[in-house]
């Protein structure tokens, strides 16, 4: 019978190097990767009914074929009705705390993970609000198509924000006097858009 979480656990090492060879330049780098990917294709062929050819067939056929990306946003409202923005450390523009989600993690584990990371309190996800198509946005086509899945949440615990490598401030605004927003990463629709379906008790989705 295979474990499922030791397969996951495999699964994103083989990811991390997989996405490493992606992007290193260097040749250090590289031939470390490749035996991190060799010992984890090597791993989850014992763990799992594939083989290793089966398992170096899907790897090489992956990147092939393009599927949207998944990004995971939470919008989070105080008692006043403010909802919850965190600050780019680069563009010094404002969206909904979140980003891409990870390989071996739920969509409500990624959107929890990504306001812990950014804002420094936990947060309970309450539901999904909003599915959006960026290749739907007025903002016109970009390079990738992601799917941004918004969530509602709410905080259990303030905990203390601290600026990171993402995030350089935190800070709560009310709808009608929202920041500079990081555009595509939140636009002022979403927002709206989200706020309407909480109030409404509703999903909305592209």
């Amino acid at each position: 019978m295979v474990n499922f979480d030791e397969l996951k656990r495999v699964r994103r090492i083989l990811t991390i190097a997989r996405t490493g060879l992606a992007y290193t330049k260097d040749t250090f780098d590289r031939e470390r990767l490749r035996e991190i990917e060799k010992i984890s294709i090597s791993l989850l062929a014992q763990i799992s009914h594939y083989t290793i050819d089966e398992i170096k067939q899907q790897i090489i056929l992956e990147p092939g074929y393009i599927t949207p990306k998944i990004d995971v946003r939470v919008f989070i409202q105080n008692d006043q009705q403010k909802v919850l923005l965190v600050q780019d450390i680069k563009t010094k523009q404002w969206s909904l705390p979140g980003g891409f989600a990870e390989v071996g993690m739920s969509p409500i584990e990624n959107a929890q993970r990504e306001v812990l990371e950014e804002t420094g309190v936990n947060a309970e996800i309450i539901n999904l609000k909003g599915v959006f198509d960026t290749d739907q946005s007025k903002l016109g086509k970009q390079l990738t198509q992601y799917y941004k899945l918004i969530f509602e949440g709410k905080i259990i615990d303030e905990g203390t924000f601290k600026s990171n490598y993402e995030t350089s401030d935190v800070c709560y605004f009310s709808l009608d006097q929202l920041p500079e927003l990081s555009l595509p990463r939140t636009t002022a629709e979403q927002i709206f858009k989200i706020s309407e379906m909480i109030k409404r008790n509703r999903v909305y989705i592209e």
